[in-house]
């Protein structure tokens, strides 16, 4: 499944696959209404998207704005939205649960993946950080870039207890290589910062072209998506 955050009105949705029964027949008619490629030409066109409520493939709207939070099917919320809380960081643990931090209220939410309840929220305002980008490691600890805020934040959900790793750039894209190495981007900033996720120390910072996203492939090189420039670079 696939699970968006929409950080102008302050909502978490969660997209099933349909190949893999990623689905909610809510009107019980036995066919599974979703928006498809009818023509095969190859394109799903507006034409042949179906409208907020009635794509069966949709299966969960939950609300991240303090005090009305909530888990709805598409549809059924009949509240009013706002950018405030701004969600942009989502990972997903082993459990197929997902976090998602919001910008703007800078707060963590951990929500069953299969249900959308709202299993926990922590305020982590204390830490002046401001979720913008978000992956669990293989020992289940949240990371959090926070962009502007010149940090990254983390989070150990055994105990909900979380430190912050303080740059002096620019936090934004992050990747992980298999030996215990976060790489963090700089943003519109030019640098590449390594963490040790062990001990939670960094290990240098680097000159690097202003970038956003970050992935490391399996020969433990990374690749930076540049902010400006159209182009990827390999370090």
């Amino acid at each position: 499944a696939c699970w968006v955050g929409n950080r102008g009105i302050g909502a978490v949705v969660k997209i099933g696959l349909l190949e893999n029964e990623g689905y909610y027949d809510r009107n019980q008619n036995g066919l599974i209404e979703t928006s498809r490629d009818f023509d095969g030409n190859g394109v799903i066109t507006e034409a042949e998207l179906l409208d907020w409520g009635k794509d069966e493939c949709i299966l969960w709207e939950v609300i991240v704005i303090p005090s009305i939070e909530g888990t709805y099917r598409p549809g059924e919320y009949t509240g009013s939205y706002s950018g405030s809380p701004g969600p942009r960081g989502i990972a997903v643990d082993h459990n197929n649960n997902v976090w998602v931090g919001t910008y703007g209220t800078c707060r963590y939410y951990y929500i069953n993946g299969t249900t959308g309840e709202i299993l926990d929220n922590i305020d982590i305002t204390s830490s002046g950080h401001t979720p913008y980008w978000a992956l669990i490691d293989p020992n289940g600890i949240l990371w959090s870039a926070g962009s502007n805020s010149n940090q990254v934040l983390r989070l150990d959900p055994a105990t909900n207890t979380f430190t912050r790793i303080n740059l002096g750039h620019c936090s934004y894209g992050m990747g992980l290589d298999r030996n215990d190495h976060l790489f963090v981007s700089g943003g519109q900033h030019s640098w590449l910062t390594r963490i040790n996720i062990i001990n939670g120390t960094i290990d240098w910072k680097k000159p690097a072209t202003p970038a956003s996203g970050v992935t490391v492939t399996d020969d433990g090189d990374v690749w930076l998506a540049n902010h400006d420039a159209g182009t990827v670079t390999r370090y």
